[in-house]
């Protein structure tokens, strides 16, 4: 290879250019796309090209790097902005970062710090782009590390280059050669690894090497290239259109990096080729304005500025993205505070003549500047372990001498003695109730709390005082359950269109219906019952009326019953009873109906669960002001805060008994032993329980797919999903197949976590594991590429369904003869398969009919013989796949005669034939029971 160009300039203006582009590319993507821009890819290539040009120019001219010398030039451009970005982020983190949210971000500083914030990530497989979840201040960190992990590694490829060319004479062409191979093999380890675990691969420096070795062949190419004019003004405008777009045709749902990636990088390659093309209307000349070269100058500040800004308008308007106006707001603050820095700190330091004699200087300004940032972040740290050790104590002594409403209520454990009542009575009668102001002239008031952006459920709250009075309890479960709650009241008006004969309530009720229709929340807490002076316990007509009139509109309820009313200065009689506290005690009988009213309505309104907790303030005779130490009221008849939130863990328990969709656990054993769902062979006694409500609601379920990685009906690719076990399974499962194999995951992945397997799930929607699909092309396509795919996945065994349904009198099921092809070929190559008996099916409108006939639930059953035959169709195969083992769980479906859409309480079905992720957790133990009897080697015994 010989030079066609005499030596090129090292200085390069479009690239500041390409920068530019790059850097605002991530900045509007962050903030508008919720997508990849492309951008670091960019940055990457070229870091790669202009590090290596440096290096092979000084190997060129020295015959060797001064390893040392070149680190702290790398040392002096980042570190002050870098240490500088990472103090003040820590800065706005203690102004305003929740404290929830500090033990995480200071354990990322501190990675940031030591440029492993990559390797952080990638163990916390953190989604760079998940909008919902709650993003560090310096996640954008990873790219640097990556950068700096290449710098350190860089100049002893290149020095080992530098040998090797010795030995061939040609510099520039061995360079190449060790370069394309670096390019091919981390290229190659990135696809891979993007398809089997993307989230982790995104911050893999050797799945990002590729890019940066793009860079670095560039650099030794280009001297020896001389493309026509022509060719680079269309490889300029090509670079800088693909550079451009990819954000907006890579779509948010590719698996980044891998192949994809190859788009933006190829992009930047183009334009460094194109450089230096000698046309007035070439991109490079675009890019090499001085507009774009002046912002090129700061686009690594700007880089790591805009982050941080952006993080922190979220967090401070308690948002989840933001609007145009709110975005340009950051790019503005972001651009300010980049030239500012640059301008006085980066700029200065420079053009200083620090580490111009001594490279050691410049790594003790280093160290100078990440030490104390290291040493903040771990005195934080420290600090807010050694609080929360202390809270937690204080918390247990809290609820040791303060269980409140956390204990059912009884006389000898109202008060204890030598322990002061909390709140005093002097506190209770200074406090005003919940703050929530009314509207002029009257008592009604709509308040949002809670989380109020981004919020997982919302509950409405609605009704007088006695609704109000529920707050502080269910602001607590608000806290951990990410609901958002809307207060919808009048203190006037007990309940809706309840109130004295000259209010407004019926009005007022009216405004209330309205406004639950335009929110439409999940679902509307209330009281169910009132107690007047002049009637017994009952539930007003009113209240039945709304319930009616919003069931049409499929609103639900939770409609709590009445809490006391004492009828008397409670205040006054605990402050002169306190060691007989008694004397202070309302009859239970003078202030609840010996049953709940709610248990005597026929019909009951199919759109409200009622709940009842006067046990936390009576026992079965008396009623009484105080329980477990904690003041219950703070006048005659509206409970105290405290009392309220100690009734907080009581109450989510009986709305999860009664909802549990509105609770994030997706444990069923949290439920208690309402819900065994099919850990019990099905039977129709079994399949609900009296007074126990379904779960999941159906309408929470339909269309909800467990392994959101599953590849959809038109494209071919294999895509892969892992769970469980990643670092060290005891075992590696396949999951391989349609929808109808993918409904089992949820409760391998329950095994998984028991037994230390891994789970590698690959699955195509309406596309079986067979060879007869040709009708559908992407389907067979996916069915030859799979193959190879579970071959290089090696797994202990596959696990995938056996059998069919068709229309015939003679026989419903069969086993596909291109199931068996697969498994014989599949045993050619000492691969083995565990094969479950396809799942029921259930009627279309089986929730409407679970619903009308809880009493009856036979009528909404489904006839075992038109979904299945007498036997397995597995046992009549002969010759039997050797490799192949059949498990049938079918009884867990049906019993002899029919198969049911709910089982153990659980619902079975997610739509008429895919069992819903709940079902399907329940499943876990007899399933792991059936593969133990055929495959025990997968047991090895449970994980510790």
């Amino acid at each position: 290879m010989t030079a066609s160009r005499s030596k090129a300039s090292n200085y390069r203006p479009e690239i500041q250019g390409i920068r530019t582009i790059g850097a605002l590319l991530v900045a509007i993507f962050h903030i508008w796309g919720g997508r990849v821009s492309g951008g670091v890819d960019v940055f990457f290539v070229i870091s790669g090209f202009l590090i290596t040009g440096s290096l092979y120019r000084e190997i060129k001219r020295t015959g060797t790097i001064d390893v040392f010398a070149f680190w702290g030039r790398i040392a002096k451009r980042i570190a002050p902005m870098a240490y500088a970005v990472l103090a003040l982020t820590l800065l706005a983190a203690l102004l305003w970062m929740p404290h929830s949210r500090q033990q995480g971000f200071l354990v990322e500083v501190v990675a940031s710090a030591l440029q492993l914030e990559n390797i952080k990530l990638m163990m916390s497989s953190v989604d760079y782009l998940a909008r919902d979840d709650a993003p560090s201040p310096v996640q954008q960190f990873w790219a640097l590390s990556v950068q700096v992990q290449f710098y350190a590694i860089w100049p002893f490829l290149l020095l080992a280059i530098a040998w090797l060319s010795r030995s061939f004479h040609h510099a520039a062409k061995t360079c190449l050669c060790v370069l394309a191979a670096v390019f091919a093999a981390s290229l190659v380890y990135s696809i891979l690894q993007t398809r089997l675990d993307p989230a982790p691969t995104y911050f893999n420096t050797l799945a990002r090497v590729w890019e940066f070795a793009l860079g670095g062949a560039l650099a030794i190419a280009l001297p020896y290239l001389n493309l026509p004019a022509k060719l680079r003004l269309a490889a300029g405008w090509a670079g800088l259109l693909a550079v451009v777009s990819c954000g907006l045709v890579i779509p948010a749902t590719a698996h980044y990096p891998g192949y994809v990636a190859l788009w933006p990088t190829l992009g930047a390659a183009l334009i460094v080729l194109s450089g230096g093309g000698g046309t007035a209307f070439g991109a490079d000349r675009i890019l090499a304005s001085r507009p774009l070269v002046a912002l090129g100058d700061i686009s690594f500040s700007f880089y790591l500025w805009h982050w941080p800004i952006l993080v922190f308008f979220l967090i401070v308007g308690e948002r989840t993205q933001l609007g145009f106006g709110s975005g340009l707001l950051v790019i503005a603050t972001a651009l300010a505070g980049a030239y500012a820095t640059n301008r006085w700190l980066e700029r200065p330091i420079q053009r200083s003549s620090l580490g111009g004699r001594f490279a050691w200087q410049v790594h003790a300004m280093a160290l100078g500047l990440a030490l104390p940032v290291i040493a903040a972040a771990i005195g934080w740290f420290a600090f807010n372990q050694r609080q929360e050790i202390r809270e937690a104590l204080a918390l247990e002594r809290r609820m040791k001498d303060y269980p409140g409403g956390r204990i059912a209520m009884s006389p000898a454990t109202a008060i204890k003695p030598n322990v002061a009542l909390f709140p005093s009575v002097a506190e209770a009668r200074s406090t005003a109730p919940p703050a929530c102001r009314s509207e002029e002239g009257s008592g009604t008031f709509a308040c949002t709390h809670g989380r109020v952006n981004g919020a997982r459920k919302t509950i409405v709250l609605t009704g007088g005082a006695q609704a109000e009075q529920w707050l502080p309890a269910l602001e607590v479960l608000a806290s951990g359950q990410q609901w958002k709650i809307v207060v919808l009241a009048d203190r006037n008006c007990p309940a809706p269109g309840e109130g004295s004969a000259e209010s407004f309530c019926p009005e007022w009720s009216d405004a209330i219906r309205d406004a639950v229709l335009k929110i439409h929340p999940d679902v509307v807490f209330t009281p169910s019952t009132l107690l007047r002076r002049e009637s017994a316990e009952n539930i007003p007509e009113s209240s039945l009326r709304i319930w009616r009139q919003l069931a049409e509109h499929g609103i639900t309820f939770i409609a709590v019953r009445h809490t006391p009313t004492m009828r008397m200065d409670v205040l006054d009689c605990v402050e002169d009873n306190r060691q007989a506290i008694s004397n202070c005690a309302v009859p239970r009988r003078q202030l609840f109906a010996e049953n709940d009213p709610s248990s005597r309505l026929n019909p009951k309104p199919r759109n409200v669960r009622f709940i009842d907790l006067t046990d936390r303030f009576c026992d079965k005779e008396i009623c009484l002001p105080v329980g477990g130490n904690v003041l219950a009221f703070r006048d005659a008849h509206h409970i105290t805060a405290e009392y309220s939130r100690s009734l907080a863990r009581r109450l989510g328990l009986k709305m999860r008994q009664a909802r549990p969709d509105l609770f994030l656990s997706a444990s069923l054993e949290d439920l208690g032993g309402d819900y065994p769902g099919g850990a019990h062979p099905m039977a129709l006694e079994t399949t609900l329980t009296r007074n126990v409500p379904v779960y999941p609601r159906a309408a929470a379920v339909k269309s909800r797919h467990p392994n959101h990685c599953q590849q959809n009906e038109t494209q071919s690719e294999v895509l892969t999903c892992v769970y469980g076990e990643l670092k060290n399974p005891t075992k590696t499962i396949a999951l391989v197949g349609g929808s109808h194999a993918e409904h089992w995951l949820p409760a391998l992945e329950r095994l998984a976590q028991e037994y230390k397997w891994r789970i590698v799930a690959v699955t195509k929607s309406a596309c079986q594991f067979s060879t007869e699909v040709e009708r559908n092309p992407s389907c067979a396509q996916w069915n030859r590429d799979v193959q190879g795919v579970l071959v290089r996945i090696g797994p202990d065994a596959i696990f995938t369904t056996s059998s069919r349904r068709r229309s015939s009198t003679e026989s419903i099921e069969y086993v596909p003869e291109g199931y068996l092809d697969h498994w014989r070929q599949l045993a050619d190559k000492g691969v083995s398969v565990i094969a479950i008996r396809d799942s029921a099916r259930t009627k279309a409108d089986a929730p409407d009919c679970i619903e009308a006939n809880r009493h009856d639930i036979a009528k909404c059953a489904v006839a075992r013989d038109q979904l299945f035959d007498a036997v397995d169709p597995s046992t009549k195969l002969e010759p039997k796949p050797s490799n192949v083992s059949f498990i049938d769980l079918t009884d867990r479906f049906c019993d002899e005669t029919r198969c049911y859409p709910v089982g153990g309480n659980v619902l079975i079905f997610r739509d008429t034939h895919h069992i819903t992720m709940e079902y399907a957790r329940t499943l876990a133990g007899p399933l792991g029971e059936r593969m133990r009897q055929v495959r025990p080697d997968l047991f090895p015994g449970k994980a510790g």
